[in-house]
């Protein structure tokens, strides 16, 4: 019997390739889709101030107000880390998720900065 490998550097590097690669894929089936969801992050964040959230908070408003769905919903990773770093949001923890394709898994949590 072979041990599993583990290699959470590279577990991290493949999950930003990952939402590099979806990211570049929104914009390519819909251009300018990054800077679009960016403002969607913006605008949830102005009137949440003060309350923790999730990423799938922020998917399920942002398509129910307009936003159009990307191919794969791992492009939000790319628009969530430029709001970090624009100081929109900060991270706060991870904990386990509520949508139901997401089977419980854990993922980070925010707050409006």
């Amino acid at each position: 019997m072979t041990q599993l490998e583990l290699n959470f550097d590279q577990a991290r590097i493949n999950a930003r390739n990952g939402a590099s690669v979806a990211l570049l894929n929104a914009d390519h089936r819909s251009p300018h889709w990054s800077d679009r969801a960016f403002e969607f992050v913006r605008r949830y964040a102005e009137i949440n101030r003060g309350r923790e959230f999730q990423c799938e908070n922020i998917r399920v408003w942002a398509y129910g107000n307009g936003l159009d769905r990307p191919e794969k919903e791992r492009a939000f990773g790319g628009v969530i880390s430029r709001a970090i770093h624009a100081g929109i949001i900060r991270k706060l923890g991870i904990r386990a998720t509520s949508g139901v394709t997401a089977h419980n898994a854990n993922a980070n949590y925010y707050e409006a900065a």
